[in-house]
């Protein structure tokens, strides 16, 4: 048998055949399986003269490899090398079926999970996405509920005035970004609804955390103000020396509070403390000075 007389016998017998002209020889592409089975690739085969004239095998590649990983597409491609050294006559359709075996004894993915990258075990635990990319269906269900998710809130957050239209299909691969559309998870629902109860769940422990966190972080600002309010007043009060030696230590601590306040706030911590402590030693010093000052005067005006 000729090489055109086994291209027309593969069209007949296989679905999906393609053939055109590569670099003066014809070029052939054979789906390796079915659509509906996991894996795929196409076997392609270049029909060179010195495979038309019978003194050789052609060159053939596998291509557009979906769920191996490289090392096993190369064991494959290694093992109809091998077979192709054996055969004569129908070689391409005999190659083309031995490259089918191999795929099916694979039966799984060898490609990890492409959300939980965990392997695969068991093939009714498989979700192909159209642009072929692996998920456990449990992965693959949980990320559809965020994406429902995700578009309810963009249409609860549009303004009142404004319509706007819901995407029935707002699931996107997280691989390559197509769309995936719902009608290609029929089957799934009670998984769906499952990864509903357990999103909702997870959102609103999360939003108390956060609500926690608010709490906390606003109660320790106010603790702070305060008691830098409380060392600014008794600064203000104090008119001895001993209140003013009071005061150089609460100048201080004054710093260090009204430092504390600004890193929460995420002001620059370093620079407010030290311009706060010299205001409040400056503040000192005055006070001294007066108060000597004062003393002076009164020791002028004693009769001698």
């Amino acid at each position: 048998m000729d090489a055109t007389d086994e291209v027309e016998m593969l069209s007949e017998v296989l679905e999906g055949v393609q053939c055109c002209e590569d670099g003066g020889c014809t070029r052939v592409t054979v789906p390796v399986l079915p659509d509906y089975e996991l894996l795929q690739a196409d076997i392609v085969f270049r029909l060179t003269d010195e495979y038309c004239s019978g003194r050789g095998p052609p060159e053939f590649e596998l291509d557009k490899v979906r769920g191996l990983t490289e090392e096993d597409t190369a064991r494959v491609l290694e093992a109809l090398h091998e077979e192709a050294a054996t055969l004569d006559d129908t070689m391409l359709y005999q190659l083309h079926y031995t490259a089918g075996e191999k795929f099916r004894e694979l039966e799984l993915p060898t490609e990890p999970c492409a959300t939980c990258m965990e392997h695969f075990t068991d093939a009714e635990d498989v979700f192909r996405t159209p642009c072929y990319h692996y998920f456990h269906k449990p992965c693959f269900t949980y990320w559809h509920v965020v994406c429902l998710d995700t578009e309810d809130e963009r249409v609860a957050a549009a303004p009142s005035h404004k319509a706007v239209e819901r995407n029935e299909d707002p699931t996107w691969c997280p691989v390559c970004r197509l769309t995936v559309p719902s009608n290609t998870l029929e089957g799934l629902e009670d998984l769906i609804e499952k990864d509903r109860r357990k999103y909702k769940e997870r959102k609103a422990q999360q939003a108390r955390i956060d609500r926690r966190e608010e709490e906390r972080a606003m109660a320790e600002h106010q603790a702070s103000t305060g008691e830098v309010a409380l060392l600014f007043t008794a600064l203000g009060n104090g008119a001895s020396d001993g209140a003013v030696a009071e005061g150089e230590d609460a100048a201080s601590l004054v710093a260090e509070k009204t430092g504390d306040c600004e890193k929460s706030a995420g002001g620059k911590t370093r620079e407010s403390a030290k311009t706060g402590e010299t205001k409040a030693k400056a503040g000192a010093k005055e006070q001294r000075n007066g108060n000597g000052k004062g003393r002076g005067e009164d020791e002028g005006e004693r009769p001698g």
